[in-house]
């Protein structure tokens, strides 16, 4: 393989790992916080604010390993 071909391979690794992390947080954990009937609203918003703010530094770090 060419260094092309392993630069092609890691580029779609990436967005593929990106894509999982952003449908994974932004859906699945998002929406399955507000169904927890024991959890208050109060709480899952700030956990959400952390989560995203978490989520925001790994963006960034895969961003940094992309380019």
């Amino acid at each position: 393989m060419s260094l092309e071909d392993h630069q092609a391979d890691w580029d779609r690794t990436v967005a593929l790992v990106w894509a999982g992390m952003v449908l994974g947080v932004s859906f699945l954990a998002t929406a399955a916080k507000f169904l927890a009937p024991s959890l208050p609203r109060p709480v899952a918003l700030d956990v959400g604010r952390h989560t995203f703010q978490v989520f925001g530094w790994v963006e960034m770090a895969l961003t940094g390993s992309w380019v």
